[in-house]
């Protein structure tokens, strides 16, 4: 992890909600894990509210777009495992990610937010807050092939971590930093 001075991925947490935003996010991180050779975590979040009249269907079409966001991960050859969590996307997904998770994945934009912002809720929430790594596949975003790994820059030490991490994964990739 990269609070740990460690440089490789061997985990990610994927987070889905099947948005135009999220499915971005899942072929980069199915590409990504098959690249690093990474095991993954293909998470949705059923919120307390969803599904009033019907509990189990809200839990149903989760578990189905997980289902459909883990196929990728499977015929990327990427080991993966589902996790239907329940609650708030953001504490749940932080909660995901405090365990031995290398790297976050979520879309900009998800099924929610304020659409003015660019970034949704739940991504700028974890941006803040994650204790490893953490990525947002901006548009159009999609299967990993090279690019550029753009890392923000500050004189904190978290940052001398988060600038080795990404100097890593770019090697590692072929991609460009800035």
């Amino acid at each position: 992890r990269i609070m740990k001075g460690q440089d490789v991925v061997s985990k990610l947490l994927v987070a889905t909600d099947g948005s135009p935003g999220a499915q971005r996010a899942v072929a980069w991180g199915a590409g990504f894990a098959a690249a690093v050779g990474a095991k993954a975590v293909v998470a949705t979040v059923v919120r307390p509210d969803a599904g009033d009249d019907d509990p189990e269907r809200a839990r149903r079409e989760a578990r189905e777009v997980a289902e459909a966001a883990a196929a990728q991960f499977a015929a990327a050859g990427v080991d993966h495992e589902v996790a239907l969590l329940q609650g708030d996307p953001r504490a749940e997904l932080l909660a995901s990610s405090s365990g031995d998770v290398d790297l976050v994945v979520v879309g900009t934009r998800g099924s929610g937010g304020f659409l003015g912002l660019g970034v949704g809720g739940v991504a700028h929430f974890l941006a803040r807050r994650t204790p490893c790594p953490f990525v947002a596949v901006p548009r159009p975003g999609g299967v990993l092939a090279g690019g550029t790994i753009v890392v923000g820059a500050d004189a904190s030490a978290a940052n001398e971590a988060a600038l080795r991490w990404a100097a890593a994964t770019a090697r590692r990739l072929g991609a460009s930093m800035v």
